[in-house]
């Protein structure tokens, strides 16, 4: 019997994997390498695929709703023109690939990659449960489906190896430098313990304000901050192996963090505000500190300077590996194709 083979529907707009910033792109690449070993072909539409429209990735700075519904049409176009191909499709885009998708003669299942808004909750809001994916359950609560199907991100542990080199002192921020993300609180927080804080991040596009009225006055106090732009590669996980622990004071109900379990796999704990799906990602006083009172930030880097880098990568390497995350779609894929069997058979 052959391997059943699926289709992981990336956008246009980053790579896959990334070079940079783009955590939905790294999670189709960590899917991509793991579920082979379960037995399963794959195939990755993202920008660069033969059929697709973007030779290369589109950029942050074009994010553009018609770029994601022509990149998508035109993997549709590819599925029906090839009906026995793929045995499912996986849908990692926004809300492109709902419409595009209607009548499709294969089932498609789709993560939900991106915060609760009006446009996607009512697009989401006719599909069965086991259509939809959730990257956690306090997402999946903001949504409106408590009970819809939840898989966890997971990271490749081989790509974060444990940092074994000394720590410095310093704190890092790793992320998109917008509002939601906190980095000029991580700036303010860091003064306020006395501790250096390396900034690590790009502009967002879409909040050149916040950057110049919120950041810039910030990032002139070089003897707290040193802002080294976007890194990937390992760059990144030099900069997170060498810190004593990552900064992460969100301004928003986190819909994952993909960035927490990179830190926490290379060893390095997390500090981190409890909204969103934080407690479900990092375990309190094992892996990470959990803020819910100022006071925490410092009650945070105390015990980050005692905790054994073994004991924070123990906690990811158990439920938060691209291994785990590969088998628990592949529940996923199951259920949609025996849902799909049983159509057929009434």
């Amino acid at each position: 019997m052959p391997s059943p083979r699926v289709l992981l529907l990336a956008p246009p707009f980053l790579s896959v994997p990334p070079d940079g910033y783009g955590g939905t792109e790294r999670v189709v690449a960590a899917l991509a390498a793991e579920l082979p070993r379960l037995g399963w072909r794959v195939e990755v539409f993202a920008a660069g695929h033969p059929d697709s429209p973007f030779s290369r990735p589109v950029g942050l700075s074009q994010l553009g709703a018609d770029m994601e519904r022509a990149h998508v049409a035109a993997a549709m176009a590819t599925i029906r023109s090839n009906p026995g191909k793929f045995d499912i499709v996986h849908d990692h885009t926004r809300t492109a690939a709902l419409e595009a998708g209607i009548g499709l003669l294969r089932p498609m299942v789709t993560t939900v990659h991106n915060d609760v808004d009006p446009v996607r909750q009512e697009a989401y809001r006719h599909l069965g449960p086991e259509r939809l994916v959730f990257l956690s359950h306090a997402q999946a609560r903001r949504y409106g489906r408590a009970s819809a199907q939840v898989v966890p991100n997971g990271i490749v542990m081989a790509d974060w190896p444990l940092g074994s080199g000394p720590r410095g002192e310093h704190v890092v921020f790793l992320g998109r430098l917008s509002r939601e993300k906190g980095p000029h609180h991580a700036i303010d927080i860091a003064r306020a313990l006395r501790v250096p804080l390396i900034l690590a991040g790009g502009r967002d596009p879409g909040q050149g304000a916040f950057f110049e009225a919120e950041l810039m006055p910030r990032l002139r106090d070089q003897d707290v901050v040193r802002w080294v732009g976007e890194v990937s590669g390992r760059a990144r996980w030099q900069l997170l192996a060498g810190a004593r622990a990552l900064l992460s004071p969100l301004d928003w109900e986190e819909p994952f963090g993909l960035v927490l379990l990179e830190s926490m796999a290379c060893g390095t704990p997390v500090i981190v505000t409890a909204r969103g799906a934080v407690p479900e990602v990092v375990a309190h006083r094992e892996a990470g500190w959990l803020v819910r009172e100022p006071g925490d930030w410092a009650r945070g880097l105390a015990w980050a300077r005692e905790i054994r880098p073994e004991r924070v990568r123990a906690a990811v390497a158990r439920s938060l590996s691209a291994s785990e995350m590969a088998r628990r779609y592949v529940g996923c894929y199951a259920s949609l194709l025996a849902r799909d069997g049983r159509k057929e058979r009434a």
